[in-house]
């Protein structure tokens, strides 16, 4: 299913309105409001935004860093909210800065053992090179079909329509390299302190999600100018 611009805002509104699954924990800012000016030094200015609930982001505390400018949406084939901001992330991306990288963490230990299977699947199929392949088929397979892959034996036989056989599939979904991914992931969700998807990490060092920026315009600001900041 394609979204078109014209519907990103309902897509956004929807996303928000079911938005469960996605809040952040508070913890991970600080809770009383302020203000910040450009002018504003580095480091009263970084207070001010972990204590501004008005910004359409939140600092991560304690905050980081990045080499090059970066984006990591944190989601899960589970959720319904994830695959929706599918539809934002098809306007974004074209037009994203060149030298933000973008890339996608599935997230582990969220959503028990169905999750943390299509978890095994998503790394799987980075692995083998076909994610960009598979991504938006497999949501719609789980989301649209109604065929949620029960065992590591149907994730197999889905992936096998995509190139590589069932035996690649298998053996890989227990390999060394699936295995780093997801404790990677499962450390990643502890570090954040995330409690539901679909969310946005910038830089290591801000997170965003629909409702913190309550509408598809901001949440396109965020993701495309706090990543040069």
């Amino acid at each position: 299913m394609q979204f078109k611009t014209g519907s990103l805002l309902l897509v956004l509104l929807a996303t928000l309105a079911l938005a469960g699954c996605a809040k952040p924990d508070d913890d991970r800012t600080g809770k009383e409001s302020g203000s910040a000016e450009q002018s504003t030094p580095s480091s009263s200015r970084a207070e001010a935004e972990a204590n501004n609930p008005d910004l359409p982001y939140k600092l991560i505390n304690p905050a980081g860093g990045t080499e090059q400018p970066e984006v990591v949406e944190f989601f899960s084939f589970t959720c319904p909210h994830c695959r929706a901001m599918e539809g934002f992330l098809a306007d974004w991306l074209p037009k994203k800065p060149a030298n933000v990288q973008f890339r996608r963490m599935h997230v582990v230990g969220m959503f028990g053992e169905q999750g943390d299977l299509l978890a095994k699947a998503f790394y799987t199929a980075e692995v083998l090179g076909i994610e960009a392949k598979i991504h938006q088929p497999f949501f719609d397979l789980i989301h649209l079909e109604r065929k949620m892959p029960k065992n590591e034996q149907e994730v197999a036989a889905y992936f096998a329509n995509f190139g590589v056989s069932a035996d690649t599939v298998l053996s890989t979904m227990n390999s060394f390299p699936v295995s780093m991914k997801m404790g990677q992931a499962k450390q990643a969700v502890a570090k954040y302190k995330l409690t539901g998807v679909p969310g946005f990490i910038i830089n290591d060092k801000y997170f965003t999600d629909g409702s913190t920026a309550k509408s598809a315009e901001a949440l396109d600001k965020v993701l495309t100018e706090l990543p040069l900041r």
